[in-house]
C-alpha cells in the first residue's frame, strides 16, 4: 500500500492536483481541477492501478451478480470511473458464478451475465469459478454448460465445485481419441467430454470424480496445455487411472486430497513423467 500511496502522490503532483501552499497575500487561487468532484480528480493512470489492485487482493474471482464487489462496484461510483473500469480488460478476465446465492429463476440469467462480463475482457485468457451444492443435477448442468461452452477456447484456469458433473461412459465411445467422434456427439449426457480447452493450464475440481470399472471418465480429454491439477474427491471404484481421461503426461503439479489405495499410486505415477510438485494423502 505504501507503494501505491507514493505512486498516487507522484501522479497527482504531475497532474497538478496535489495541494500547494496558499499565497502569502491571503488571496487563494483555486486550481481549476479543484472544482471537479474529488472522485473524478484522480488521473486515469492512478485509477487503473487502484482498480487492478482491488482485483488482485481478492482471494476469489468476483461474483458476477454482486454490485457491492469490484469491478461492478467501481462502475457505480461515477461516470468517469465507469468509463475507466469498463474499458480496462484486465478487470473482466475472472468471474465467479455461485448458484447458491441466487433463486432458481435468477440462475437462468447467469449465462447472459457472464457473456456480458467476459465481452469486456478483449480476448484475454479467462479464469472461471463455478459452485453449486444444489441437487437438481439437470438444471445445474444446464446452467453450467451454458456458462462454460462459449468460452472453452479462452479458459486458462477453471475451478469447479459441482456434484457429478463428469459422468462415466462406455469405453467404446473412444474419449481418448484426439478429436470428438460422431458417436460421442450423438451420445446423451456427455457434453463435457466433447469440450476442448486449448488454453487451459490449471484446474481445481472440488467435488466428486468417480472412476468405475469398464467405464471411461472424461475429465479433460482435450487440454493440450494443462499442467496443474487439483482434485479433492477422486475415487477409483473398481476403475484405474487409465480410465480417467486427462493429459497425465503433461502434468507438472498434482494435488490429490483424498486417500487412494496403493495399487492406484503404482499405476498413476508412471503416467506422470513430467511431475515436479505433488501433494498427496498416502
Amino acid at each position: 500500500m505504501h507503494k501505491v500511496r507514493s505512486r498516487s502522490l507522484a501522479l497527482l503532483q504531475k497532474k497538478g492536483v496535489a495541494r500547494t501552499p496558499a499565497p502569502s497575500n491571503n488571496l487563494v487561487k483555486v486550481h481549476p481541477l479543484l472544482s471537479i468532484p474529488p472522485v473524478e480528480r484522480l488521473p486515469v493512470e492512478l485509477l487503473v492501478e487502484i482498480f487492478m489492485l482491488c482485483i488482485s487482493l481478492s482471494d476469489y474471482p468476483p461474483l458476477i451478480n454482486k454490485s457491492a464487489e469490484p469491478p461492478i462496484s467501481l462502475c457505480c461510483v461515477c461516470k468517469s470511473w465507469q468509463k475507466v473500469a469498463s474499458g480496462l480488460p484486465g478487470l473482466w478476465t475472472a468471474a465467479f458464478v455461485n448458484l447458491e446465492t441466487t433463486s432458481l429463476g435468477g440462475r437462468k440469467k447467469f449465462p447472459q451475465l457472464l457473456n456480458r462480463w467476459f465481452s469486456r475482457s478483449n480476448r484475454l485468457p479467462l479464469s472461471f469459478k463455478f459452485t453449486s451444492e444444489n441437487h437438481h443435477h439437470e438444471k445445474v448442468m444446464e446452467t453450467f454448460t451454458a456458462c462454460v461452452t462459449p468460452f472453452v477456447n479462452r479458459f486458462c484456469h477453471l475451478d469447479v465445485d459441482v456434484l457429478n458433473f463428469v459422468c462415466s461412459i462406455p469405453v467404446d465411445l473412444q474419449l481418448s481419441a484426439p478429436q470428438p467422434t460422431p458417436m460421442q456427439n450423438t451420445y446423451p449426457d456427455i457434453s463435457w467430454s466433447t469440450l476442448q480447452f486449448p488454453q487451459l493450464e490449471s484446474a481445481i475440481i472440488q467435488n466428486n470424480v468417480d472412476v468405475h470399472i469398464y467405464l471411461e471418465t472424461p475429465l479433460f480429454p482435450f487440454a493440450p496445455r494443462l499442467q496443474r491439477l487439483r482434485m479433492d474427491d477422486l475415487s477409483f471404484i473398481g476403475g484405474t487411472p487409465l480410465q480417467l481421461i486427462l493429459p497425465w503426461s503433461q502434468l507438472t503439479h498434482l494435488i490429490l486430497v483424498n486417500l487412494l489405495e496403493s495399487h492406484s499410486w503404482l499405476q498413476l505415477f508412471p503416467m506422470c513423467p513430467n511431475l515436479q510438485h505433488g501433494l498427496f494423502d498416502v
